[in-house]
């Protein structure tokens, strides 16, 4: 093809993997604490973190409404590309309320729903996420807040350790984190009963001692190999180079350039998202005096 320029274009990648007659990659599981955990509170007292060993959720003995907060960091533990498979979350029970005044403490499920914006440990309170920063509405309650749907639940009662299990939802969440990391904001604890007085419960916090900390594990698919895109070059339009190249379903791709075959930098000139199923990709760039060669890349 004449350009009156020269251009090379080159595809990286690491591994290649066939589908047929080879072997699959096992399974893996990842076990990570919570990196970030704190309390909210209907009473108008402010932000609850302490930094002690545990949070509180539930209803408490005098009508406070108490909420937890759990977030576990995934990306050094499960890489970008892998399939969750299942997922269980394990906390500990450290107290409950004493039947004192002749009210027994009072059992109930508790549920975990995923939160949908950031908060902060320290400052977070029932009205704000973070110092100044609102949530949508107080206590986290509205939609954009905490995902309605139910990620896991546990059914409470004394103390000790309890797992919430496996579910479609729960996995669904870590996928979307491992996905797209920035997005990982973590649960929200509650108590289905949280109106009923004493069914408040004080969980292990990540500064309990170890052992009791809540923790995460993931099993998971590692991600396979890409297979090495093939760059097609198309004719140059409107002062453009062009080449397209099929893309695989959730990989992002990235497009470096630099201006000479064997040395320099590479610089990113694009980066294309990960698209949901497979399909061919068409980058356009201005062509320009001298030799410039492509490549692009993906996790």
């Amino acid at each position: 093809m004449q350009m009156g320029m020269k251009w090379m274009f080159a595809a990286s990648t690491a591994l290649v993997v066939g589908v047929g007659g080879v072997a699959r990659v096992r399974a893996a599981t990842a076990v990570v604490t919570a990196v970030a955990d704190g309390s909210i509170s209907s009473s108008p007292i402010g932000p609850t973190y302490l930094g002690n060993a545990a949070v509180r959720a539930g209803g408490t003995h005098d009508g406070q409404i108490m909420r937890a907060l759990f977030r576990f960091d995934l990306s050094e533990a499960v890489p970008v590309g892998a399939v969750v498979r299942s997922a269980t979350i394990t906390m500990q029970v450290t107290r409950m309320p004493d039947g004192s005044d002749s009210v027994p403490p009072q059992n109930s499920l508790f549920e975990l729903h995923r939160v949908l914006q950031g908060w902060d440990e320290v400052s977070v309170s029932w009205n704000e996420r973070s110092s100044g920063v609102p949530w949508t509405a107080p206590g986290a309650s509205a939609a954009g807040d905490v995902a309605r749907a139910v990620s896991s639940s546990a059914f409470v009662s004394s103390l000790g350790s309890y797992t919430f299990g496996s579910s479609d939802a729960l996995v669904a969440d870590i996928q979307a984190w491992v996905n797209a990391p920035g997005t990982n904001f973590g649960w929200l604890l509650q108590s289905q009963g949280e109106t009923t007085p004493k069914t408040a419960r004080l969980f292990a916090s990540r500064e309990a001692a170890e052992g009791i900390r809540p923790t995460l594990s993931v099993t998971f698919d590692p991600p396979v190999p890409a297979t090495p895109p093939v760059l097609t070059v198309l004719p140059v339009a409107n002062g453009q180079v062009r080449f397209s190249f099929s893309a695989e379903a959730s990989r992002p791709y990235v497009v470096e350039a630099r201006d000479f075959f064997g040395a320099g930098s590479w610089g990113a000139v694009l980066s294309l998202p990960a698209p949901t199923s497979a399909t061919v990709l068409t980058v356009t760039n201005p062509v320009a005096g001298g030799a410039k060669f492509f490549r692009v890349r993906t996790p």
